[in-house]
């Protein structure tokens, strides 16, 4: 078997499977954060719904790359992306506590996010060079959408910030009892 053909032919495939992780993964980060975290109260299971998605999108791509034939670099490459998503899963759900946790922490904490969702992207990318897709989903995605994700990234700490400070207002607001 011509190793190189099969590596063409699954690059729509691989592609697919790979924005869809991609897609999944800056889902978790915004809706996850917005709606999972700070308004969990909302929203209970939501954080879990999202990083199901992201896992499901994950074991997806790895089906397809397993099905494309030996493994080599390219499961090395699917084993950091699983390990980086894991490590912002685990980050992000800490996060959990973020109207209880000391100010240095909680900078500490989104810093953090920031960074492990950024070793995602570097992950992703590097998969797209390996398998030589055609179309780079960071630089074909439209502008808005990346410029949307990369705003909330770096207004997270402040939007963390607001809700602490709404939180501590509305709890100093209640009369004891």
């Amino acid at each position: 078997m011509n190793t190189t053909n099969t590596k063409t032919a699954a690059v729509p495939e691989m592609q697919s499977a790979l924005w869809g992780v991609a897609l999944s993964l800056d889902a978790f980060v915004v809706n996850g954060i917005s709606l999972g975290v700070i308004q969990s109260i909302c929203f209970p299971g939501f954080l879990a719904k999202v990083a199901g998605n992201l896992t499901r999108d994950l074991d997806d791509l790895e089906a397809h790359a397993v099905s494309q034939g030996p493994a080599g670099t390219g499961a090395a490459l699917l084993k950091a992306l699983r390990a980086n998503c894991s490590e912002l899963v685990r980050l992000v759900s800490e996060l959990g506590e973020f109207r209880t946790l000391p100010l240095p922490q909680l900078r500490s904490a989104v810093n953090q996010v920031r960074d492990a969702r950024e070793e995602c992207v570097q992950a992703i990318r590097e998969l797209e060079a390996h398998w030589g897709t055609a179309e780079k989903f960071h630089q074909a995605r439209p502008a808005q959408a990346a410029q949307a994700v990369n705003d909330f990234l770096v207004n997270l700490e402040q939007t963390f910030a607001d809700e602490r400070a709404a939180a501590n207002a509305a709890n100093e607001a209640q009369p004891l009892r």
